[in-house]
């Protein structure tokens, strides 16, 4: 007779057993502490191990679901809104600086429309057209459409919360918003060096004082990566378009100890330059350092500046070979009509073959003179010098092809 019937036999009676509060998790507990007795230490911390990696691996799938779900929703309503808005953003852009009302006008919305909203949709709908209109330098409407937005003031709470602050500076740098100048306090002499540059980026955009660039020399002279000259390159513009203080580029220049970004100082004076920075660019034709040589001599190309001429054959001699023939390229679209001599006293005495077909080039394409003086080289020309002659018969073709392609 087993335990019940004994107890049934003797007249007992079983009734429920009612657990409440702290009870429950008694029970519980105990319910699992019992149900490993018996088993070894290594059994029962495998298998708690086993179900706290179960927990946690479900705990995170909900949560990459969620998350997942949550993106997606947002790209969606970011999508809605850039297309609803994205043609009225481009003709605001284009214009002439408007007031808030008459940008709401434009969209066709009201205060409220634009709070139901959050700022982030509205920075990608910005960026959309940033990037449409990248030709344009400067665009008189964007920091009013981002206030108006609400996207300045995200950008400057992101920047106080210190949340998500390189994606901050990024687009910062890329719409030019400018935020208050205490906001990137903390930021331009940051511990890490990408947010630290993007921070001293912003810095030129957002500085109301006469120091805009106080940090740039020491950037500079930092390993660099690709894409700073282009977005110091965008800069300039932005503030040579509002009129602000520019760099002296080739004071600059000459300060910087790393030559590539010295070089790149001294090629922006092509854009930015003023007229007494353009025209103290023939000191640099012989500068201690080859790689601002060259650059002040692409400056004097893309500027096509006849002053300029006598003064890069002047330093002829000085130069390189690779040098030389950069100053040839140099010469020959300025077509003063004074330097075919020159052109051909270099086809005659370099002892360079890629000089001296260089100078064949710059005969052939400076006048008719010089194309009636190239036939007559090709028939004094021996067999070996005649490769030479179909080399810039090739390339001259090859240019004709491409131009009616």
């Amino acid at each position: 007779m087993n335990l019940f019937n004994i107890l049934q036999a003797s007249g007992s009676v079983f009734e429920e057993v009612e657990f409440s509060g702290w009870e429950v998790v008694k029970y519980y507990f105990f319910l699992f502490q019992n149900k490993f007795v018996g088993y070894s230490w290594q059994i029962i911390t495998a298998y708690h191990i086993s179900m706290g990696c179960i927990l946690v691996l479900i705990a995170l799938f909900i949560m990459f679901f969620f998350r997942l779900s949550k993106r997606k929703r947002n790209k969606r309503k970011a999508k809605k809104i850039t297309n609803k808005y994205l043609d009225s953003v481009r003709t605001i852009l284009g214009s002439d600086t408007m007031s808030f009302a008459e940008m709401k006008e434009i969209l066709g919305v009201t205060d409220e429309e634009i709070r139901k909203n959050k700022p982030q949709f509205y920075i990608v709908l910005l960026e959309k057209a940033r990037m449409e209109m990248y030709e344009i330098v400067y665009l008189p409407n964007m920091q009013n459409l981002a206030v108006l937005l609400g996207v300045r003031d995200l950008f400057e709470n992101n920047l106080l919360l210190n949340k998500d602050v390189f994606r901050t500076l990024q687009v910062m740098a890329m719409l030019q918003i400018v935020v208050s100048e205490g906001r990137l306090a903390n930021y331009v002499n940051h511990n890490n060096k990408k947010i630290r540059m993007m921070a001293r980026i912003c810095f030129i955009t957002c500085s109301s004082t006469n120091e805009p660039y106080r940090f740039l020399i020491e950037d500079l002279n930092q390993p660099q990566a690709l894409y700073l000259p282009m977005l110091l390159h965008y800069v300039f513009g932005w503030m040579k378009s509002k009129e602000l203080p520019m760099p002296n580029f080739l004071v600059t220049s000459d300060r910087v100890k790393n030559e590539e970004m010295a070089a790149y100082l001294i090629e922006e004076v092509t854009y930015w330059g003023s007229d007494i920075e353009k025209n103290s660019i023939p000191e640099h034709f012989l500068s201690d350092r080859m790689i601002c040589r060259s650059a002040a001599i692409n400056v004097a190309t893309a500027l096509c500046d006849p002053a300029m001429e006598e003064k890069l054959i002047e330093t002829y001699d000085k130069q390189p070979e690779q040098i030389r023939r950069q100053i040839m390229s140099a010469v020959l679209p300025m077509k003063s009509g004074k330097q075919l001599d020159f052109f051909i006293n270099v086809y005659n005495n370099t002892s360079s073959r890629q000089t001296r077909e260089t100078a064949l080039y710059c005969i052939y394409n400076y006048n008719s003179e010089g194309r009636r003086l190239f036939e007559m080289f090709r028939n004094e020309a021996d067999e070996e010098s005649r490769t030479l002659f179909a080399q810039i018969d090739s390339a001259m073709l090859l240019g004709q092809l491409q131009q009616l392609g």
